[in-house]
């Protein structure tokens, strides 16, 4: 029971945070003409949001057909795994599209912060799915997770806001 009130916990978080997100996009984006930079802020958001929302509902319903506590924990981490590949190929091919001229626009935060929270907990998933991780992984894997959807809110909030425009302070 214990285990299952992770995985509800973890995808109203999630919830929360869609929303707040598509909130946030539509006011701050809606009517004007968005850069590519601003575009891959609000893709990073909105594709970093949704693996906590799916994620923790393949093991609540390995559950409520009768898998063990064991078998849900391992449908967490293989569906985890799964779709943190899905959110990397996916965020990998919009990097492509921007270009390299374009990533210093993007910002080093947001690359080097969310790449490496990305990877770590496809890593961290990964490892619990193959069993060699204990229960707490997925604790770390969530947390990585929302740190990487945390990043691209901040980094696109302080693009808006020039808030690392050193020349202009």
């Amino acid at each position: 029971m214990q285990l299952e009130n992770f995985f509800l916990t973890t995808a109203e978080i999630a919830v929360v945070l869609i929303g707040f997100v598509t909130v946030f996009l539509t006011f701050v984006m809606g009517g004007r003409e968005v850069g590519m930079a601003d575009r891959m802020h609000s893709r990073s958001l909105l594709i970093g949001s949704y693996p906590m929302l799916v994620v923790p509902l393949v093991p609540i319903a390995a559950l409520h057909y009768g898998a063990s506590e064991q078998q849900a924990l391992f449908a967490f981490h293989l569906a985890g795994a799964g779709m943190m590949v899905l959110v990397g190929l996916t965020m990998g091919l919009f990097y492509l599209r921007v270009g390299a001229a374009n990533w210093r626009a993007i910002g080093m935060v947001h690359n080097v912060t969310s790449w490496s929270a990305g990877t770590l907990s496809a890593g961290v998933f990964t490892a619990g799915a193959l069993g060699y991780a204990p229960a707490g992984n997925a604790v770390v894997a969530v947390i990585l997770v929302f740190v990487m959807s945390a990043t691209a809110l901040f980094s696109f909030a302080a693009q808006q806001m020039h808030l690392f425009d050193w020349k202009n302070p």
